[in-house]
């Protein structure tokens, strides 16, 4: 990260030649091969508990003190405080990590800098505080001093603070040793002037010490927090709180290039599906207010989205952002209220609609990895860290900020690439689901209800505290669910459309029916002509001969009735009624014009309309059955990504059985995941209830309840899942949702457990 850390080799000169010369000129040789080893040790720290005990203990030897604090601003505190990190006395180190206590306020509770307290005094003057004898320092509150509250009655005397500054002067932390001796009587003495110039100096090099490892550990929490955000709103509230976490800041806001739009549009440029490039408000932070705002929320702010470009084709300087989105530069505002470069009309409508004070600002762009601007983060009121008053973001903010930009740019972008991929997935495999609903008139929209009960189901499923109480299911686990519910036919693309849409079991491309209706008007007619062959002038005969044939065109009136209903398909066909279409087949022929006899039913329409169950003979059957298949090896060729690798088992398995008599696999339970064992009840609760088949009609609940009841019985669907389907009424939940408002005929499942 560019400008984050600091090289000890690239310090000053003249800090080192002055930090030698103070070091020389107070310390014997020993000590001062002492204080080479420090700053070596100094620049080698990794562990930052290491690097303040060891400072601390060394600046307690080297002075001869009885003991010193060093505390650390912190500066996630709203006020301001000190946190102790390290105590020292009499060559023995406390604990201080459990002890709050400790721990020093920068405000009173009136919100006035506390100057009662050394330490806290020394950090906010941001200057070194050296008292020969604390009992006479009335102004300052001696009991409140970290070493008097761990030890109480501690007799204190001498006392040096000297504040910790980084690069830019700012206090980050405080160094206090108190009681010094002499080296050699071990008698108390002051703290020399000479002495402070020593401690001062090494406290330089010790806050560039510890500015490094702060951001150093800024920096590598920094990328595990932004990638730990899972959505794109989590990162957009990650990036702003990652912000306003450095630098202290009172807001933030995040502004993004309006989807499609990059800050290369050139004026007169615009396509029929683009328009003027802007920054589109998406997330606001403020804790002073208490504001927490997403665009596209119930109750958000109502800010407008701000065009990159005037009307005339010019681009939008006179606004910060637009200004920042256009040069792609860090622009730092001290004070708004004091400003002409830009115009900030807007923020002072906003504070006094909000009765707030907008001051300092620090804008930065984000910029992705192809040098494309694709957003803007804006901070407001930067609060100093010891005096929590509102101040100009300082260089190093700027340094700091522009880095995190960077970061939270590619973190943005590739969040985006991937919310985008993923809303293509989506629209892609509903398109699918839609493509095979569409293929078959007579499966309607079952592709996209079996997810629907599958997203009831597995809820009902993650609810439940019996056997499957430990079953859970992440936000991952969840859209894999979802794919895989939703592609689970997708087989079916390759299904025959004639089979797929075969309505009648005649339905053999053009309705073989027609023909059999044709067949027996002529066996009629036949029947007609051999009775009027046998007319006679006898009224008594003629009277008989039509009542015979009445009685025949009523009895083939009849049987074109049942083949006509045999010919819908049906859950079961009984075997009489097979048998009386193959006697029909037998007793019923018409002639050709040269007199050959033929059957009205041939013997491939006898095996159609003897088709036990549907409308699909065994080979039809069969090739409606391989559509899993299929599926399998649709969904097994594509290189789903690791979160998604279970997509093919979850939707090759809602055909199978808990028994093992299923297709395509023969799978038992125990070889079955949850998810795929609940979609295989949902599949096929689906498809009872289902409207639109055309061998049966829609069954209602208690019907279809009535078939899983018998299918759980007979091992084929898994006996928990269906309690959980029953006991938390996803039956009704469904209904209400999806089927008429008759099929709902119960209110109670239990008769059905």
């Amino acid at each position: 990260m560019k400008g984050f850390l600091i090289n000890f080799a690239s310090l000053p000169i003249s800090l080192m030649i002055v930090t030698q010369h103070a070091i020389s000129a107070v310390l014997p040789h020993e000590d001062v091969w002492r204080i080479v080893e420090l700053a070596r040790s100094l620049s080698n720290a990794t562990q930052l508990d290491f690097l303040v005990d060891y400072f601390l203990q060394e600046s307690v030897t080297l002075t001869h003190a009885e003991g010193g604090v060093i505390a650390l601003v912190d500066s996630a505190s709203s006020s301001g405080a000190l946190v102790v990190k390290s105590l020292w006395l009499e060559g023995e180190q406390f604990a201080t990590k459990q002890s709050s206590d400790l721990n020093i306020k920068l405000k009173t509770t009136e919100g006035k800098p506390n100057y009662a307290q050394i330490m806290a005094c020394a950090v906010i003057q941001r200057s070194p505080i050296n008292i020969a004898d604390v009992h006479k320092a009335k102004w300052f509150d001696v009991s409140r001093e970290p070493i008097c509250q761990l030890k109480p009655g501690y007799p204190l005397e001498s006392i040096l603070a000297v504040p910790l500054l980084n690069h830019y002067g700012e206090a980050i932390g405080v160094l206090q040793l108190f009681n010094a001796r002499n080296s050699v009587t071990r008698r108390r003495v002051v703290f020399s002037a000479e002495l402070q110039s020593v401690v001062e100096a090494i406290a330089g090099l010790v806050s560039l010490a510890l500015v490094n490892h702060l951001l150093l550990g800024q920096q590598r929490g920094l990328l595990v927090r932004l990638a730990s955000a899972d959505t794109l709103e989590g990162l957009f509230d990650r990036i702003l709180w990652e912000a306003q976490e450095i630098t202290g800041a009172e807001g933030a806001t995040l502004y993004l290039l309006e989807s499609g739009y990059k800050s290369g549009y050139k004026s007169g440029y615009q396509s029929a599906q683009d328009a003027a490039p802007r920054l589109t408000f998406a997330v606001l932070h403020n804790v002073m207010l208490d504001i927490k705002h997403r665009a596209n929320q119930n109750n958000c702010l109502d800010l407008d989205p701000i065009n990159l470009y005037l009307e005339n084709g010019e681009g939008n300087y006179n606004n910060v952002a637009t200004y920042v989105a256009l040069s792609k530069k860090v622009i730092n505002v001290a004070d708004a209220y004091h400003t002409s470069e830009f115009d900030f009309s807007g923020t002072k409508v906003f504070d006094r609609e909000h009765g707030y004070h907008s001051k300092s600002f620090l804008t930065a762009p984000l910029v992705d990895h192809d040098g494309e601007v694709i957003g803007v983060l804006q901070l407001i009121n930067a609060r100093d860290m010891a005096t929590g008053e509102v101040v100009a973001f300082s260089p190093q903010h700027e340094e700091v900020v522009s880095a995190l930009s960077d970061y939270a740019a590619v973190m943005l972008n590739n969040r985006v690439l991937v919310q985008e991929h993923k809303d293509f997935l989506d629209a892609f495999v509903k398109c699918m689901a839609k493509a095979i609903d569409a293929k078959s008139r007579h499966t309607g929209v079952h592709c996209q209800r079996v997810p629907v009960l599958t997203e009831i189901l597995t809820k009902a499923c993650c609810d439940d505290q019996g056997v499957l109480k430990d079953f859970i299911l992440n936000q991952d686990d969840w859209y894999e669910l979802q794919v895989a519910a939703w592609l689970h036919d997708c087989g079916k693309l390759a299904t025959p459309e004639h089979v797929l849409n075969k309505s009648t079991k005649l339905d053999l491309m053009k309705d073989g029916f027609d023909a059999i209706e044709q067949r027996m008007e002529l066996v009629k007619k036949e029947k007609m002509i051999e009775l009027l062959s046998q007319r006679s002038e006898l009224p008594l005969v003629t009277i008989a001969l039509g009542l015979v044939y009445y009685e025949f065109v009523q009895q083939i009136h009849e049987e074109v009735c049942f083949i006509k209903k045999c010919n819908r398909g049906a859950e079961y066909m009984p075997k009489e009624h097979q048998q009386r279409i193959r006697e029909i087949a037998q007793q019923r022929y018409w002639h050709d014009d040269v007199g050959k006899a033929y059957p009205v039913l041939t013997a491939e329409e006898v095996e159609y309309l003897c088709i036990e169950k549907g409308t699909l003979s065994a080979a039809e059957r069969e090739l409606i059955n391989d559509h899993i298949v299929l599926t399998i090896d649709m969904l097994e060729s594509l290189p789903f990504p690791r979160k998604l690798r279970r997509v093919p088992e979850y939707a090759g398995g809602h055909h199978e059985k808990m028994d093992g008599t299923g297709y395509p696999r023969g799978l038992t339970r125990e070889q079955m995941s949850i998810p795929a064992r609940v979609m295989a009840i949902a599949d096929i609760f689906e498809a009872l209830t289902s409207t639109d088949r055309p061998y049966k009609q829609p069954l209602k609940i208690s019907g279809a309840l009535t078939i899983l009841k018998k299918m759980r019985d007979k091992n084929h669907i898994d006996p928990d899942i269906y309690r959980i389907f029953i006991e938390h009424k996803v039956w009704e939940t469904y209904a209400k949702a999806q089927l008429t408002p008759e099929q709902l005929d119960i209110t109670d499942g239990k008769p059905f457990l």
